[in-house]
């Protein structure tokens, strides 16, 4: 798992589970769709390593919230 700073973890938690209990499993799915596709077109243009180990880094939280939160992870 790419390693985040403990309070940019934390925030990033809270975000998820705010938008889960707004919009239900629909926005974490779409949220996941969009951190995904950024992630995607990042490594085809060869961006910067930072980046998409943040990317990489918030996709994995969000399936850890996905599987605490719903139950079961996202299906991809």
């Amino acid at each position: 798992m790419i390693q985040l700073d403990r309070e940019e973890e934390a925030r990033l938690r809270q975000i998820f589970r705010e938008l889960y209990q707004r919009e239900g499993s629909y926005g974490l799915e779409q949220h996941r769709r969009l951190l995904q596709e950024l992630y995607n077109q990042a490594r085809e243009e060869n961006r910067d390593i930072p980046l998409m180990d943040q990317l990489q880094g918030e996709l994995e939280i969000l399936d850890e919230e996905m599987t605490c939160l719903v139950g079961q992870p996202l299906k991809r």
